[in-house]
């Protein structure tokens, strides 16, 4: 005897399969923007060959009054090499750093960051860029 009387149809899935895999597809678009930057805000010049690396990371940002800021913190210029240190330290090789400049800043103090970071034998050095 069959299980399905004479008005039942069996259930058609398909369109949920549709749905689920639409809502997986949107979830991992999504997520390629869920990258989380410890700078602060400037205004960053752009370039056609830009990419993006989802790493842990140290940043280092300029504003445009050459203010330094390491991970959103205040830093000092006098202090600058003794926080990369610390930063070298705590990561070993696996230090990758992310400067960001703002196009107002003097590129004497760009020059400094990463004078300073070649001092520290830092070589995994990004420079953050607008997309637009």
């Amino acid at each position: 005897m069959s299980s399905y009387t004479r008005n039942s149809r069996p259930v058609n899935l398909l369109p949920l399969m549709d749905v689920i895999f639409l809502v997986l597809a949107i979830f991992f678009y999504l997520m390629l923007f869920m990258v989380k930057r410890e700078g602060i805000p400037v205004d960053l010049p752009s370039a056609l060959t830009a990419a993006t690396d989802n790493e842990k990371y140290v940043a280092i940002s300029l504003d445009q009054d050459n203010t330094l800021f390491v991970n959103k913190e205040l830093v000092q210029w006098n202090d600058l090499n003794e926080k990369i240190f610390r930063f070298k330290k705590s990561n070993g090789k696996n230090l990758v750093v992310y400067i960001s400049a703002d196009k107002k800043s003097q590129h004497e103090f760009f020059v400094r960051v990463l004078d300073s970071l070649r001092a520290n034998n830092i070589t995994d050095v990004n420079i953050e860029i607008s997309d637009n």
